[in-house]
């Protein structure tokens, strides 16, 4: 962390900060928020969310060579496209907001306030 923030050092490195709360592995109704900027690369932002073991989603901003966005559900080895896939991309530099609610099976997401995926699973 510099100055407050997680900031990838090395191409192809992974951040992963991970709240590890047992209430919150069980919560079935919360909201992520964060603010992300793409530096470089040919991809957007992976974000992990209701993370259990190896059972936990992901959504993928700018994703697929940073032409979509979309959520996957990962358990084990296996990994699930929820839903569909929607166009969408990330610019480099510039500050992304992003927000990710969960209420039951629902997962939405936003970014700058405006919704990019509405999935059920």
């Amino acid at each position: 962390m510099v100055d407050g923030a997680y900031r990838q050092s090395v191409k192809g490195e992974n951040l992963r900060s991970v709240l590890s709360l047992s209430e919150l592995a069980e919560a079935t109704d919360y909201t992520m928020q964060l603010k992300a900027r793409k530096i470089a690369g040919s991809e957007g932002f992976l974000i992990m969310f209701h993370v259990a073991d190896d059972d936990y989603y992901w959504a993928s901003i700018g994703g697929w060579n940073n032409a979509n966005h979309g959520v996957s559900h990962v358990v084990g080895n296996n990994r699930a496209l929820v839903g569909v896939r929607v166009p969408g991309k990330i610019e480099t530099g510039r500050w992304y907001d992003i927000r990710i609610e969960l209420t039951g099976p629902r997962i939405k997401c936003f970014l700058n306030n405006t919704q990019i995926l509405d999935l059920n699973d």
